[in-house]
């Protein structure tokens, strides 16, 4: 399976946009559905690109991942940091208490309008 970015299909750009190719298993049978062109079985198409778990008695246990990362900058660190997590079938926590979100947060950005 391969992460493919738009700007990823110019050939001198590919190496810097496209993550992959990684090996997945899975079929359209399977929990982790996958499914790739039968001229070419190496080449996975589809596959689960989100998955959650929601505890509905304690919101703060719950669960989720999504690949390849939270950026679609790819100088970013976050650009392609949750493959490894999504291809172990891992996750991360999912933050609703203020307090955890604080803790956890790298930054703030701030948003203004422009004065007119």
């Amino acid at each position: 399976m391969k992460y493919t970015h738009p700007l990823g299909t110019v050939k001198a750009l590919e190496s810097f946009f496209n993550r992959g190719p990684f090996p997945v298993g899975g079929d359209g049978d399977t929990i982790n559905v996958g499914s790739a062109n039968s001229a070419e079985p190496e080449n996975v198409l589809v596959v689960p690109s989100y998955r959650q778990i929601i505890d509905l008695q304690d919101f703060s246990a719950s669960r989720s991942i999504h690949a390849p990362g939270q950026s679609g900058h790819p100088a970013s660190k976050h650009y392609d940091d949750f493959i490894a997590l999504w291809r172990n079938g891992e996750t991360h926590p999912m933050l609703y208490q203020q307090e955890e979100i604080k803790k956890q947060a790298e930054g703030k950005m701030y948003l203004q309008p422009k004065k007119l």
